[in-house]
């Protein structure tokens, strides 16, 4: 397996090739916010096992998030939209005349229904339904950390701040953004769900381990 990463615009785009030729690409959209670091080691073994297999795997960090060049205040939905594409490109350009499979995690379910670039396989994990509902649980959980630290002036959960920002759990984003988050609602019917059983809600960063559905993955995509 090789890897390489560079920035491409805010994004910071990571490949795990093959040794051997490319039989395929899979592009691995991340779920966002807290969730990021959470998912992250795992994101990486799942993209090392990919490669082993013959795919090239593709993983990016979404404009200000983990460690792309721009912070989150004043990301909007177009900004994700438009990091997908990117990313998605290069892993076209990469692997021509092979099949592009896309596995989301979390709230990516959402965007990629803005954007369907993928000519392969579609597999959701843990696939957010309603955007409203999920920032709702955010919302919780962000209250639930600030209960724990009672020295912390507490924050309006949906009103935010003089300039129209939010803080969720550790960053603040644009109420604009926080907006179009809430608008959104699945629309895709033709994609493979995946169920992993890690507890994604807890405010704790624990990483996630699932080794059973990186095998699951592996050997649906597997050429």
């Amino acid at each position: 397996m090789k890897f390489s990463a560079e920035y491409v615009g805010p994004s910071l785009i990571s490949l795990h090739r093959p040794e051997g030729p490319i039989k395929g690409a899979v592009l691995l959209c991340g779920p966002l916010f807290h969730e990021y670091f959470k998912a992250h080691f795992w994101l990486r073994q799942l993209a090392n096992s990919l490669a082993q297999s013959g795919l090239l795997a593709v993983r990016f960090d979404y404009t200000g998030q983990g460690d792309s060049l721009r912070d989150a205040g004043g990301v909007r939905l177009a900004d994700w939209r438009e990091d997908i594409h990117r990313a998605a490109t290069i892993a076209g350009e990469r692997a021509v005349g092979r099949p592009l499979h896309m596995v989301t995690v979390r709230l990516s379910n959402l965007l990629l229904d803005l954007c369907q670039p993928a000519s392969g396989r579609r597999i959701q994990v843990d696939a957010i339904e309603r955007g409203d509902d999920y920032l709702q649980a955010l919302r919780a959980s962000h209250a639930e950390l600030l209960a724990r630290q009672p020295s912390v002036p507490p924050s309006s959960p949906e009103g935010g701040d003089e300039r129209g920002h939010e803080e969720l759990l550790g960053d603040r984003y644009a109420g604009t953004l926080m907006q179009e988050i809430g608008g959104l609602a699945a629309k895709s019917a033709s994609s493979e769900q995946l169920e992993s059983g890690f507890d994604w809600a807890s405010i704790h960063l624990e990483r996630a381990y699932l080794p059973a559905v990186t095998h699951r993955i592996v050997g649906m995509l597997s050429p």
